[in-house]
């Protein structure tokens, strides 16, 4: 979920920095996509989101990762 007390985390594709990600709403937001990625083939990927402490809103959230094919 994203909300007023929400800060930032920055996102890694297989350990390659892909952006900075905000779950910061000045309302709280639910089933918020944060991120979608389509892929062409089958491999493993690996996918990290590191919690960057934003200062005065160092929380995140997140509720569920969907994988589709």
């Amino acid at each position: 979920s994203n909300g007023p007390t929400s800060g930032s985390a920055g996102l890694y594709l297989n350990g390659v920095y892909q952006g900075r990600i905000s779950f910061y709403a000045r309302t709280t937001v639910n089933r918020r996509v944060i991120w979608a990625r389509t892929f062409t083939t089958d491999e493993l990927r690996t996918i990290t989101i590191r919690n960057l402490a934003t200062a005065g809103r160092p929380r995140i959230d997140f509720d569920a990762i969907l994988v589709g094919r």
